[in-house]
Formats: structure tokens, sequence, C-alpha cells
């Protein structure tokens, strides 16, 4: 990750922290929107793993690369308490 990146648009968009890595960040105690905006094949897990966790989740586009990746995000997305964006 591009930890100048990151900051920039924490500040634009006021986060309160960024996350370098994902397990880190999804143990972030209060943690309730996880924003994704990683490299394009990593959207899918990353949102699987948030919505597992319970957390509404904000994904960029595309929010998958293969079909298989869409395939395992809908049925996270059935299961979850939380909203995919």
């Amino acid at each position: 990750p591009d930890r100048r990146a990151a900051e920039s648009l924490g500040r634009y968009y006021g986060f309160r922290s960024i996350g370098l890595r994902s397990d880190e960040l999804l143990r972030e105690p209060g943690l309730r929107l996880l924003y994704i905006t990683s490299n394009h094949a990593s959207h899918a897990g990353y949102a699987v793993a948030g919505l597992r966790r319970g957390l509404d989740v904000y994904v960029e586009k595309p929010v998958a690369v293969s079909y298989k990746q869409l395939l395992t995000l809908a049925a996270a997305q059935r299961a979850a308490s939380g909203r995919l964006y």
C-alpha cells in the first residue's frame, strides 16, 4: 500500500485512521464501515472479511475481478448483517 496516498485520502474524507494491514484494520474497536480502495483484485476478499465481521462495506469498483470472487462476495452479502455498497 502507498501510505501517502492512504493518508491523503484519509485527510480528504476525515477518516480517524487508515489501515495498511487488513488484519489490523478489521480488529479496530468501534469500526462500523470499511471503505475499500485497494488493488482491484483484493476488493472482494476484503469485502467478504468485512461483511463476515458484521461491518457495512463500501467497495470502489470493481467489486470483483472474477466470477468466483463475485459468487463468494454475493454469498457473504446474503449472510451478512452489514450492508454492501
